[in-house]
Formats: C-alpha cells, structure tokens, sequence
C-alpha cells in the first residue's frame, strides 16, 4: 500500500484502502497469525511503533536482505547488478537503510528513481492502461467443505527454480489452505473483489 500511495497513479478511495487491509487481515487470521491489529488505523500505529523500537541494525538483517536483493537481481545481466542493488537503496527510507547496513544515497539518485517510477507507474498506467471490463474477473474457486473442488491441473506459467516446485502441475486443492477468517468462509463471494458492487437501477 505504501509503495502505490507514493508512486500510483491517483489516490487511493477510503473503501480501496479499508477493502485491501480487511484482505491482507484476513489472509493473516487464515495461516494463523495471531494479534492482528482490527482497522487499519490500528495497523499503522502499530507499524510505526514497532519500528521506533525494533528495528535496529544486526548481521542477520543485512544477511537476509543481500539474499533477497540477490534473488530479486538473478535475473539480471550480471554487469547491471550492482546498478540494480543502488536502485533499490533508493527506495529504502533511512531507518530502513541503517537497520539492513546498506549506505545512504545521494539526494540525486533518489530523485531520479522516484521520478522514473512515478512515470511509468504512474502516467503509463494512468493514460495507457485503461480498467479492465467486469467481464473479466476472476471467480473464486470452492475451497469450503462440502463445495465441489476443482480438479483442473494448472501449470506454472513461469518457474526460475531448479527442479521446478511443481514440475507436474498442481491442483488448488493441493495448495494454501481452506480454514475461515475473521470475515466470513474461504470462498464467500464469486468475485475477486471484497467490496459489494452495486446494480444500476
């Protein structure tokens, strides 16, 4: 959510950032997580009280995040790598950068990184990506005991890992798990969208 208010294209409504919290929070009471803050003023509070306590400079920090910044830049040309890893300095905030042991940048290169996402997030998404039609959403897939499960076998479209994790294919039912929430059954609702859409009369 941080990320799309500084670089999306417009403003998020109240419902859209109350819609995605109730998601995010239910997602959590499903693997088990306990203590979740129950509104997202809470989860706020919470998060920056959190990180004026805790978040503090250790070798282990520094070590997970070079292995993800590792993964994250596999991909990549070697010889870019390490432009690759400056450019995602710039996207920490300073007590991150200080928790993690990664150097503060200077002031130009965060410009230029924040400007360039602001575009192509932004004013692409904004002028050249128009919203998609109803028509094509996602319907859930029965998950709830006693709902017919489906058998289709699905395939990985893209998998980097070798041997692959499912080099077979996989079948929904196989995978995640099926357990309730604080917001209703696992598969409540036909679409992909935790807000109710209203008919026009």
């Amino acid at each position: 959510m941080d990320f799309t208010f500084r670089f999306g294209y417009r403003d998020w409504t109240e419902g859209e950032k109350q819609a995605q919290f109730v998601v995010w929070r239910d997602i959590g009471t499903r693997m088990g997580i306990q203590h979740i803050p129950e509104s997202l003023e809470k989860m706020e509070r919470f998060k920056r009280q959190y990180e004026d306590e805790k978040m503090a400079f250790s070798d282990s920090n520094k070590a997970t995040g070079d292995s993800t910044l590792d993964l994250l830049l596999s991909n990549a040309p070697v010889f870019l790598r390490p432009l690759g890893r400056r450019l995602s300095y710039a996207l920490m905030d300073e007590k991150l950068l200080k928790a993690m042991g990664y150097p503060l940048q200077p002031w130009w290169v965060i410009w230029t990184v924040e400007n360039i996402l602001r575009f192509f997030y932004g004013t692409l998404v904004r002028w050249f990506l128009p919203p998609r039609p109803l028509s094509w959403s996602t319907e859930r897939i029965a998950s709830e005991e006693g709902e017919e499960i489906e058998e289709k076998v699905y395939k990985l479209r893209y998998d980097v890992y070798k041997p692959g994790s499912y080099p077979n294919g996989y079948k929904i039912r196989d995978v995640g798990n099926a357990k309730g929430g604080d917001v209703g059954k696992a598969g409540e609702g036909r679409l992909l969208c935790p807000l109710r859409l209203q008919k026009k009369l």
